[in-house]
């Protein structure tokens, strides 16, 4: 598969950023620009169909304080996306096992194979049947990203097996600068003192999507340029 993330969306994202404060009448040179990310999670819920992900350290989404496993833009800064990741993440199997609550899942886990309530074929539909909206102060500026887009299934490394319970479990192939990862152009922006809205919608409730009784969350990461101190400047 040939890589679609590249240096170079990275490098004509600074320049996008240059170029907006330099619209501003900002002088770039002044201000720190750096590469920087954003991530946001939400817990499944099994009656829901529209899921919103908080970006700003100040934003209380879906009734709930952000994860310690979140990081937020703060509210003086412009944040210019490149790329954006979107993930299901295991808490914990039907059973308890919290093994896999750092991993980052592009499909659904394997592993989860006979677990109670889980079924792997439908799980596809938190990808397939998912669309991502934005709005900043009420202007929409993506109606409808596919999350599709996102699904990526890998090579798998074959376990070696020895004889029970001595045994070795096994690694999916992933690359961390490409895996479930898709470029943003025209990049979006987040500006810290605006009201930014992100959300996830799926076509029906996640009451079907064979959830069973595992702890999911759903993972947006952002990557990109962050402009430190700069969202009382750009206002608009």
């Amino acid at each position: 598969m040939v890589p679609i993330i590249s240096s170079e969306g990275t490098r004509l994202c600074l320049i996008n950023a240059r170029e907006t404060l330099q619209r501003h009448n900002i002088n770039w040179k002044e201000k720190t620009l750096a590469q920087s990310f954003i991530r946001s999670e939400v817990a499944i819920n099994a009656n829901n169909s529209t899921y919103q992900f908080g970006v700003i350290n100040n934003q209380n989404v879906n009734g709930n304080n952000p994860f310690a496993s979140e990081r937020r833009m703060k509210q003086q800064d412009v944040f210019f996306v490149s790329h954006i990741g979107y993930f299901l993440n295991v808490q914990a199997s039907p059973a308890g096992n919290t093994s896999y609550q750092y991993s980052l899942q592009t499909f659904p886990p394997v592993w989860m194979y006979g677990a109670a309530g889980v079924n792997l074929d439908l799980l596809k539909s938190l990808w397939t049947n998912a669309s991502l909206n934005i709005t900043v102060n009420d202007q929409v500026i993506v109606d409808a990203w596919d999350c599709f887009r996102h699904f990526m299934v890998p090579e798998t490394q074959y376990p070696y097996w020895i004889t029970p319970p001595n045994q070795y479990s096994y690694f999916d192939e992933i690359d961390g600068s490409q895996s479930g990862f898709y470029p943003v152009e025209p990049n979006w922006v987040f500006n810290g003192a605006f009201d930014v809205q992100v959300f996830v919608n799926f076509q029906n409730s996640l009451s079907t999507a064979g959830i069973g009784g595992a702890s999911f969350r759903l993972v947006t990461i952002y990557r990109g340029i962050v402009a430190q101190n700069c969202s009382n400047i750009i206002m608009k």
